[in-house]
């Protein structure tokens, strides 16, 4: 076993002792790629587009059916798609998508640019919190909840003779809208110059409690803000090395900071 051992390693040397006294011409020959085809590198070239248009029907009103999604009240909805682009031999592409146009969960966004040049995109959605729609309320306005005429203020709901009468329906919850805009340049292949901007709106109203001593109230409070994000960014590459730096903010704005209501067990005026 030994002697046949040390008769292979005597080949395999030989053999490899052949191939490295090739001649340079050999080691160097260029293999001929004219007739090679690569069947998973083809790109997408030309225009490109789709749609989708029908209806859809939805039997019953539902809050918790309907939340994020927007399929929250009876009837009919539009259901409404669309998708496509478009990409040149000289490196500029753009691209679209559609999506649920006929909903209040909508969302559309636009891509493009050139290849090694710069690149952009624009987007919009909108998420629909849908927290209930069985909510009754004795308040009416916006930022400033007043009772109802004729109401009758007692130390109880039990002593509140006009509360039947002066409850009214209402849904509760809020939208959420976001906006974005990105933006990616290139100089030349060391420098690289980026944005990326989103500004969420919301409006609506959502449930909060408001107490005198003992006793409190439920009732609606106004939702009305905003939220900018800036993301900024230059970059130099180098051979071995790279250096970047960034700026990061985040700005939050409300106009429904603070609200007020009539006390339904009093007459004062409560501030929060």
């Amino acid at each position: 076993m030994e002697q046949r051992s040390h008769k292979l390693s005597i080949a395999v040397a030989t053999v490899l002792l052949a191939a490295s006294s090739a001649t340079p011409a050999e080691e160097t020959a260029a293999p001929d790629t004219s007739a090679w085809a690569c069947k998973k590198c083809t790109f997408a070239q030309g225009y490109t587009s789709e749609a989708e248009l029908g209806a859809g029907w939805l039997d019953d009103s539902s809050a918790k059916f309907g939340d994020y999604t927007g399929l929250d009240e009876d009837g009919v909805y539009v259901v409404a798609n669309a998708a496509g682009g478009v990409a040149l031999d000289s490196g500029y592409h753009l691209d679209y998508e559609l999506l649920d146009l006929g909903l209040d969960s909508r969302a559309a966004s636009v891509e493009g640019g050139k290849q090694g040049a710069y690149e952009f995109g624009l987007s919009y959605d909108r998420v629909p919190r849908r927290i209930s729609d069985t909510g009754e309320t004795i308040f009416s306005g916006g930022d400033d909840l007043s009772l109802p005429g004729g109401w009758v203020r007692a130390g109880s709901t039990a002593g509140m003779t006009a509360l039947g009468t002066s409850l009214r329906p209402v849904d509760v919850g809020y939208d959420r809208d976001r906006y974005g805009a990105n933006g990616r340049f290139f100089l030349g292949d060391k420098w690289t110059f980026g944005l990326d901007y989103k500004r969420d709106e919301r409006s609506g109203t959502r449930p909060r409690y408001g107490s005198f001593g003992s006793v409190s109230t439920e009732m609606l409070r106004p939702i009305d803000d905003s939220t900018d994000r800036i993301n900024a960014d230059v970059r130099y590459q180098g051979k071995h090395w790279f250096a970047q730096l960034g700026y990061f903010a985040s700005i939050y704005d409300t106009k429904a900071a603070g609200f007020q209501f009539d006390n339904p067990f009093n007459a004062a005026v409560a501030r929060r």
